[in-house]
């Protein structure tokens, strides 16, 4: 994940446009940016579904539902595969 303009490749100062420098104005603005819709409502019920079936071990469960999960990337290959994708990479 960038945190500057400058490793993002923009230079708002410059005039750069698009959703690039959106990002970068946001970043030298606020110190972060929120990007919009990486996965899609099916993809997250597939990862939902995928960590709802963890077995006890690693897992905090909270009233029957996972709450936390020790090395999530690890125990989920679905998760691991999302992390790695170019989608959430990018």
């Amino acid at each position: 994940m960038h945190t500057t303009a400058q490793e993002a490749g923009v230079n708002p100062s410059r005039g750069d446009h698009g959703v690039a420098a959106d990002y970068a104005r946001q970043l030298e603005a606020d110190g972060f940016a929120v990007a919009g819709p990486v996965i899609d409502a099916q993809q997250v019920e597939q990862l939902r579904a995928a960590i709802g079936r963890l077995s006890g071990g690693g897992s905090v469960r909270r009233q029957q539902s996972v709450y936390g999960v020790r090395s999530l990337l690890e125990s989920c290959p679905e998760v691991r595969s999302l992390a790695a994708s170019p989608a959430v990479r990018s």
